[in-house]
């Protein structure tokens, strides 16, 4: 009897070692893993975010060309959208003309809302429109015109689509 109690306490001390040992080996592996998948992650990371073509549907001083106002978004107020009404066309001497298809229903804050021809000039990412500044970017095609109002007030958005 005491062989088995001596035998079954053998076996008890050496699983106790075992599963000490393997919860050791199990956290180490584990460790193991985690810090390479972070290595792998992080890696995948700078590879798909760094590309050097990042600005390609970018575009800073492409304004020349006839564009269509397609949006025209007034912060709180809902968004007015057209679809060929009205046409802006940007001329390499400085000067846009717009012309605007008779009865187009026009906000009061819509810039350029005569048809006609309009003085322009550029200075980096502003434009100064018939002597209002804003904030444009073209992207895809599209030029964006921004006019911030101030802190307590929503300010404007036009969205014009170049034609090809």
């Amino acid at each position: 009897m005491d062989k088995i109690v001596r035998y079954f306490t053998i076996i008890s001390s050496l699983r106790l070692k075992l599963t000490t040992q393997n919860q050791n080996y199990l956290l180490t592996l584990k460790f193991k893993i985690m810090k390479h998948l972070f290595l792998i992650l992080t890696l995948l990371s700078f590879i798909t975010s760094c590309d050097k073509n990042d600005n390609s549907n970018r575009e800073t001083n492409n304004i020349e060309g006839s564009w269509y106002l397609t949006k025209f978004e007034k912060g709180f107020a809902p968004t007015d959208t057209y679809n060929i009404e009205i046409q802006w066309t940007f001329n390499s001497n400085n000067t846009v003309d717009v012309l605007i298809v008779n009865g187009t229903n026009i906000d009061s804050r819509l810039p350029l809302q005569v048809s006609g021809n309009y003085p322009y000039s550029i200075n980096g990412n502003t434009i100064l429109l018939n002597n209002e500044s804003y904030t444009f970017e073209i992207i895809d095609n599209q030029l964006f015109l921004t006019k911030d109002i101030g802190p307590s007030a929503d300010g404007i958005r036009v969205i014009l689509n170049k034609i090809q």
